[in-house]
């Protein structure tokens, strides 16, 4: 009798261990591939591609993590009901009823492996979506680029016919959802004051974010950064966004549907996914964002967008897309979007600009240089709500439909617009820190460092392998 149970507790600990080493490694095999796409936006051929692929593992790698917990207390129900069942089989020769309950305990042990078996088949999906890349979603965005005569100052124009679904809204009106095809939102593309600027950053936090933040300091300048909620399952992004927000900028929400494709949810579960997002920057912030930028779909979802207007979010776009994930040098855009604008138009003007809060997109040297090129060119950086004269841009909580402002808004004592010139001390310091930076990682000419992900990935999934195998002897 003692030796089973040394044998079950044993089996247990290094089970536990198991599952403790595969989250470990992998933390560090999906940060390493994210470093690493990130990165090799360096090339022309995978730009686009390697941002997007970011953008993807960033919304996959809590839903990996999330599994491997799973998988953990299963384990943990699996290790106590073995136990449960040793015990009763070893006292069945007393009593009947003993037996009985040794036969129960059995029988949700094998029902907890199904399940276990379940949850590994789907971390094994995950753990391939998490290297996947989605060539093509940047280059074919709608951005306005330096020169053309489409911008609108107020909002941008409409070219589908309202009255005509979308794809998404066909595929969901297919599948018995209860939602109508339903007309895009107009999205926010402009200030209301010429000559303002709200400098805009989507998809993060990252680790580039305290750099970004750091930067804007430099030049008692603020900005808007949109975030992604599914990425705060990780404590240093959380406070990332918490000391943005407390240095003043604004903070909106990206948003994402999972997989990218409304259709394959129902009103409410959209509804909830949207409202548990919002909730968690909530959290962080003690307010909820009011500002949603969606994240690129093509065809347009505007079955998401109708959903977000009627919780009460305020969708904005922008009118000057710095290319800033194709490399290109983010001042000269800037310059030519005011230049065009001014000859087009006789005015200056004004822009919503969209960033990329990613590694490998934003270099640190790219913050103070468009700085200085706004302020050349006579331009005023401001945060939304100052953009669109708005006091109260947060909602009171994710849930509320009442708008709210705090110490930073609009028309408050702690609001602040402007920037100040940069000293080119200043960038030639923020240069050297996107060269050290830079050191050793993946880049056109330099491969070797670039680890295996596809090795990574096997070694994870022979690892989850010898965990099944350890249950089913455990269970025997």
């Amino acid at each position: 009798m003692q030796v089973v149970k040394a044998y079950f507790s044993i089996t247990h600990l290094l089970l536990c261990l198991a599952v403790f080493c595969s989250q470990q490694y992998a933390l560090a095999n999906v940060r390493s591939d994210i470093q690493v796409l990130g990165t090799l936006g360096n090339s022309d051929v995978t730009s686009s591609s390697g941002m997007a692929a970011v953008e993807h593992d960033k919304s996959h790698a809590g839903e990996v993590f999330s599994t491997i917990d799973r998988i953990g207390v299963a384990i943990s129900q699996i290790s106590s009901s073995s136990s449960s069942s040793s015990s009763s089989s070893s006292t069945s020769a007393s009593t009947s009823t003993d037996t009985v309950s040794g036969s129960t305990s059995l029988s949700n042990s094998d029902s907890t492996v199904d399940s276990v078996s379940n949850m590994a088949a789907n971390h094994d999906q995950l753990l391939k979506d998490v290297s996947t890349t989605q060539d093509g979603i940047i280059e074919n965005k709608k951005a306005l680029t330096p020169g053309s005569n489409d911008q609108q100052e107020d909002q941008e124009v409409l070219e589908e016919d309202p009255n005509e679904p979308t794809k998404v809204q066909a595929d969901a009106s297919t599948k018995g959802n209860p939602s109508p095809a339903l007309p895009p939102v107009p999205q926010i593309t402009s200030c209301r004051t010429q000559g303002q600027i709200a400098v805009t950053y989507s998809e993060g936090p990252s680790d580039a974010t305290a750099s970004i933040v750091r930067q804007l300091n430099h030049a008692d300048a603020r900005a808007n950064f949109f975030v992604n909620a599914s990425w705060l399952y990780t404590q240093q992004y959380a406070m990332v966004v918490q000391n943005t927000y407390n240095a003043g900028h604004l903070i909106g929400m990206t948003y994402r549907v999972k997989n990218d494709d409304s259709s394959k949810l129902t009103d409410e579960e959209l509804k909830r996914d949207i409202l548990e997002k919002a909730h968690i920057i909530e959290t962080l912030i003690k307010v909820s964002p009011k500002y949603v930028r969606l994240h690129y779909t093509d065809p347009e979802d505007t079955r998401t967008e109708n959903m977000m207007k009627q919780l009460g979010f305020v969708l904005v776009g922008y009118n000057l897309d710095s290319q800033d994930y194709a490399h290109k040098p983010v001042d000269e855009v800037y310059r030519n979007a005011f230049r065009s604008y001014k000859e087009t138009y006789d005015a200056k003007g004004s822009f919503i600009s969209i960033q990329y809060d990613m590694p490998g997109t934003t270099k640190t040297s790219t913050v103070p240089t468009m700085i200085n090129a706004i302020s050349d060119e006579g331009y005023t950086m401001v945060r939304l709500d100052g953009c669109l004269n708005d006091p109260k841009p947060y909602k009171k909580s994710a849930e509320s439909l009442e708008y709210v402002g705090d110490k930073f808004s609009f028309n408050s004592s702690g609001y602040h617009q402007g920037q100040n010139m940069v000293d080119q001390s200043v960038i030639e310091d923020a240069k050297k820190e996107d060269a050290t930076r830079n050191q050793g990682k993946i880049g056109p000419n330099n491969t070797q460092n670039a680890p295996n992900t596809a090795n990574g990935i096997d070694t994870h999934l022979a690892i989850l392998t010898l965990m099944l195998a350890g249950l089913a002897f455990a269970i025997l």
